[in-house]
């Protein structure tokens, strides 16, 4: 893939790989120096991007998205500056998880201000001690909508709840890391970069921005990342 896309100024990195999570931190932490070293040889300008694993010492999380070994083992690579973390951050529509709130079940305590802490724990520390940059390169659900738009909640549950997650995450990305309504970046500093899964609307898990026809647009989805589109 660098030979082929090296030199092309539209491709700026290179993820290792989607969604690891059979191995551990450190064993994962030196495939990722292994490969992304391999890769600046081909393409010396390409950003690695870096997963997390499956669980760390904060716990089981997110394929992906378990970043927490950062804190005492960190990805060095050869051509400094070239690095960026990237976890998947799901909710209620991609699975079970004990910070989440849910239909039919009392809500975790303090929900959803709960959720700062999470992310901090596993991977929001990164970006604010300013150890490395962080891209979140996944995230979106249902939001109790089906492929047309239309509300449906037997195809799509826990929709109110999962408006909340994504609320609280546009939040944190934007800077606010406690929940509390302030802006927590250095003054010039910008947030969390991001993108959002996915556009097309045949995903099983989250389903897309758009709708069944692959056209139009899902204008509920849209409008809950006003917050961190707006910059």
């Amino acid at each position: 893939m660098a030979n082929r896309y090296g030199d092309k100024i539209n491709v700026v990195g290179a993820d290792v790989h989607n969604e690891p999570h059979d191995l551990n931190w450190a064993t994962w932490a030196g495939y990722v120096e292994e490969c992304g070293n391999q890769i600046h040889t081909i393409a010396p300008d390409w950003i690695i991007f870096c997963e997390g694993v499956g669980s760390d010492a904060s716990g089981a999380f997110w394929w992906g998205g378990a970043l927490g070994g950062v804190a005492t083992r960190r990805v060095v690579l050869n051509r400094s500056g070239r690095l960026a973390y990237s976890p998947h951050e799901y909710g209620q529509s991609v699975g079970v998880q004990s910070w989440l709130a849910y239909d039919g079940q009392t809500a975790p305590a303090g929900w959803p201000n709960n959720l700062c802490p999470v992310w901090q724990a596993h991977w929001g520390f990164i970006f604010e001690q300013n150890i490395a940059p962080v891209w979140v390169g996944e995230f979106g659900g249902k939001y109790g909508l089906d492929g047309t738009g239309a509300v449906n909640p037997t195809l799509s549950p826990h929709g109110d709840f999962e408006k909340q997650w994504t609320a609280n995450l546009c939040t944190y990305l934007n800077g606010d890391f406690t929940g509390d309504g302030s802006n927590d970046l250095s003054a010039g500093k910008l947030g969390i970069s991001f993108a959002y899964w996915s556009l097309n609307p045949n995903s099983g898990d989250t389903g897309g921005m758009l709708k069944d026809d692959w056209q139009t647009v899902q204008t509920v989805k849209r409008n809950l990342l006003n917050r961190i589109l707006a910059g």
